[in-house]
């Protein structure tokens, strides 16, 4: 599971008989708005970046490496 925040959770689980890794959101599949669709992909790329806070942010904002 990833996390982009402290409120979004995002998870990708493989199925073995069709091949494609199916996104969940909040645990619960993450749709197409238009057509209600599962989004589904053949690839997951993980990119590990450092996150540092931006000093005197009041707003909680980081700075991404």
């Amino acid at each position: 599971m990833g996390r982009y925040n402290n409120f979004t959770h995002v998870a990708y689980k493989y199925d073995s008989q069709t091949k494609l890794y199916s996104c969940y959101l909040e645990e619960e599949p993450h749709a197409v708005r238009e057509s209600g669709e599962q989004i589904k992909t053949s690839n997951v790329i993980v990119i590990y970046a450092k996150q540092l806070l931006i000093p005197g942010d009041k707003a909680g904002r980081i700075n991404i490496d």
